[in-house]
Formats: structure tokens, C-alpha cells, sequence
């Protein structure tokens, strides 16, 4: 399977199962990101790469609450980020799973909440994928 075929569909499915949100793939690009927070996770073995996603104040607020059954408000940051990095987590290991065939075991980094993504080198070969998602 190709990584942008993988991408869209453990999108799909890690919003569905988790946020029970429908994510589907758009190809217009909406603008530069906004500054702030993003949530990044690193491939080490068997792929190095990473993923880096950005998610609007309004996904990330509907991702919360359904996940946790309660108002934005009545959670702390903490709880928030640890949602949100979790969720980056569950992405990260459905896409390795449909990358990597075989017994060979999956390695990820721990996620982060950055500020800035300098941390992650550009390059060449780094895709932009982007999403639109809806409540089902």
C-alpha cells in the first residue's frame, strides 16, 4: 500500500475508532498553519520519518470532548495534551501497520506537543497531507 493511501486511511479509521469522527482526505491546502501547538511523533524502526499534525482549535475541541464525554472546559491542559498525543500515537502505529507488512516489530518515539517544528529537519522527500473532518 502506498503512504498516502496508509495515511488516509489510518486517518480515517483512528478518527472513526477514537473520536467517532469522519476524516477524509482534501487536496486543497488551507492556508499556512496557524502558530501554535502541534502534536509530533517519530518513526524509528522499521521507517525513520515523523508526523507532524496540526489540528484547528475546533477539531481539537470536538476531538476532547467525544473522546472523553465531557465539555472542553472541564478538562485540564494536561489532560487535553495527553488526549491529543494519544491520538497522534494510535495514528502513527495504524499507519506503520499498513506500511510495513510482516512480523517486524514498530518503533515510534513518544509524541510531543511543539510550539515549533524546527526540530524536524525539511526536506525533499516530506509530503503535506491534509484533511477535512466532520462529525459522522
Amino acid at each position: 500500500m502506498s503512504p498516502s493511501t496508509a495515511l488516509a486511511q489510518s486517518v480515517n479509521t483512528t478518527f472513526a475508532d477514537l473520536a467517532f469522527l469522519d476524516a477524509e482526505p482534501d487536496h486543497v491546502r488551507p492556508g499556512l498553519p496557524k502558530p501554535g501547538q502541534v502534536i509530533a511523533i517519530e518513526f524509528l524502526h522499521p521507517l525513520n520519518g515523523f508526523l507532524i499534525d496540526h489540528l484547528t482549535a475546533a477539531t481539537k475541541q470536538v476531538i476532547i470532548e467525544n473522546i472523553h464525554g465531557v465539555g472542553w472546559e472541564e478538562l485540564s491542559g494536561s489532560q487535553i495534551d495527553d488526549c491529543l498525543m494519544e491520538v497522534v500515537n494510535v495514528l502513527a502505529g495504524n499507519f506503520l501497520s499498513l506500511v510495513v507488512t510482516g512480523p517486524e516489530k514498530h518503533a515510534l518515539s513518544l509524541p510531543r506537543v511543539l510550539y515549533d517544528e524546527s526540530t524536524f529537519a525539511a526536506s525533499d522527500d516530506r509530503g503535506e497531507f491534509y484533511f477535512t473532518v466532520h462529525d459522522e
